[in-house]
């Protein structure tokens, strides 16, 4: 069943990153799944089919082997922890004293890039996807909103202050509640921080990501985002920096 309570803004992070014991030969289902991502995230090439078996067993052999730990085969505690560091990294608790909601969104943002998050085994999935979606994956779940709610999240923790608009993963709807609370605007100005989404022909909102900085002499500015490419395409399959032009956006202030 899917998720959809916001209450608990981590219930994907913490699913991804418990370690369910040791994994070995013979394990199956998502621990096999999850091993099998995450060896493909640090360039193995495991099949991602949640049986985890001999050619799986050797992959995790050369993955210990390049961090120098005990080459078992075996997913223990700590080949875990290494696998799936760049997660934890991520999803880092940044110090919020002294700090603005916007700061600290620009600060996550960065945070999270920096780690280089992909979807994993098929569209829209993967451990990154999951952590940002409540735990959902896979084809449906685009994922756009889930990551700029997800870092507007954990700045509003750190902040300790309450979340400016209801999240969703659907675009609309956050844009509808950021009108809500007068914090939406067709025209801007946005500072590093806020929200942008991009509107559509027929009136509606496809793509939200986060304002990092503005650059050069004419008005553009360097954007956080999921779900997207090179180009800036709305249904891509990582999360990066693209370099917008405002006048194609409209703009959500958080702070």
């Amino acid at each position: 069943m899917a998720n959809r309570d916001f209450s608990k803004p981590l219930a994907g992070v913490d699913g991804e990153l418990a370690f369910p014991g040791d994994i070995g030969i013979g394990a199956r289902g998502m621990p096999a799944k999850r091993v099998q991502e995450w060896l493909s995230f640090h360039g193995q090439r495991p099949v991602i089919d949640g049986d985890f078996g001999p050619a799986t067993e050797r992959y995790v052999r050369v993955f210990q082997s390049s961090e120098s730990l005990p080459q078992t085969g075996i997913v223990d505690a700590t080949t875990w922890a290494k696998l799936t560091a760049p997660l934890y990294r991520a999803m880092r608790p940044i110090d919020g004293t002294g700090k603005t909601v916007n700061g600290l969104v620009v600060a996550y943002a960065k945070q999270h890039l920096v780690e280089k998050p992909v979807e994993i085994g098929g569209p829209n999935d993967g451990p990154w996807v999951r952590a940002y979606m409540l735990g959902n994956g896979g084809r449906i779940w685009q994922w756009c909103s889930g990551f700029s709610m997800h870092l507007l999240s954990q700045a509003c923790q750190s902040a300790g202050v309450l979340m400016p608009l209801v999240p969703s993963f659907g675009v609309p709807q956050v844009v509808r509640s950021a009108q809500a609370r007068a914090r939406f605007s067709a025209d801007g100005p946005a500072s590093p921080g806020d929200l942008f989404v991009i509107p559509t022909a027929s009136g509606s909102w496809s793509h939200i990501g986060i304002v990092l900085e503005w650059s050069g002499p004419v008005a553009r500015f360097i954007s956080a985002e999921g779900n997207t490419n090179e180009e800036g395409g709305s249904d891509g399959v990582c999360a990066r920096s693209v370099l917008r032009n405002p006048a194609r956006c409209d703009f959500i202030r958080v702070g």
